[in-house]
């Protein structure tokens, strides 16, 4: 894999985490109803601004490498929204969630070792 091709699938993953965090951020303490304003929609706006970016990152990643090597490193993310949860949230993650994500980690592994 070319160094610029792992940074934007790195970059790509991280802006997808810190969309998602940006977004439960924005909906915390939210009222009910989606109708309503968000009480925090500073928050909403830097994810989507963050999914902008993530847009852009993401068809330069696909003009570098096949669909079936750039989709599924990018489940990288769940990993990282994970560990995000725990570390931010304080939202407990149980044995089956852990066990999912290392079969994640190590799926995505062996895509990036077959040749993309």
């Amino acid at each position: 894999m070319h160094l610029e091709l792992a940074l934007l699938l790195t970059l790509s993953v991280a802006c997808d985490v810190f969309g998602q965090t940006s977004f439960k951020l924005g909906a915390m303490d939210a009222p009910p109803s989606a109708l309503e304003v968000l009480p925090q929609p500073a928050w909403v706006a830097v994810g989507l601004a963050i999914y902008g970016l993530e847009i852009f990152v993401w068809l330069r990643v696909l003009a570098l490498a096949p669909l079936t090597i750039a989709a599924p490193i990018a489940s990288l993310n769940y990993i990282g929204v994970i560990l995000m949860s725990r570390w931010l949230f304080a939202e407990q993650v149980s044995l089956r969630q852990w066990a999912g994500a290392a079969f994640i980690t190590a799926g995505s592994v062996a895509v990036a070792l077959s040749g993309g």
